[in-house]
């Protein structure tokens, strides 16, 4: 412990696990360098980072959140078609056709709004 403290502090207390590794080796103190990681976070001792290393802004979740500036509508309107649904039938392609589902859809607007299920004998 006092030989990874000794190189930590001689580098300017920069250098992480690897690097004191690295310099241990270098001067014939062989030790592993899982056990030099451990030793240095026991003893609170690490290295520069290099980039971002603190967040400095934290939101504020109790503040309320920006306005709907444009008005958006959460509901969906149901939708049947005039011709009674004749040439908007869809078919449901996940199951074999023999079992498949006539579903009404809006005229090709790619949503599905009811479903007529059959008997099936």
């Amino acid at each position: 412990m006092a030989d990874i403290q000794r190189v930590w502090h001689a580098n300017w207390q920069v250098y992480g696990a690897d690097k004191v590794w690295l310099q241990m080796n270098r001067e014939g103190i062989r030790v592993a360098r899982c056990t030099v990681e451990r030793l240095m976070r026991t003893m609170g001792l690490q290295g520069a980072r290099r980039g971002k290393t603190v967040r400095t802004t934290m939101p504020d979740t109790s503040a309320p959140g920006p306005l709907d500036h444009v008005n958006r509508q959460f509901k969906a309107s149901l939708r049947i078609p005039r011709d009674g649904g004749h040439d908007s039938m869809l078919m449901a392609d996940s199951v074999p056709p023999s079992s498949r589902t006539p579903f009404h859809g809006d005229g090709g607007q790619h949503s599905i709004l009811k479903a007529d299920t059959p008997a099936v004998p």
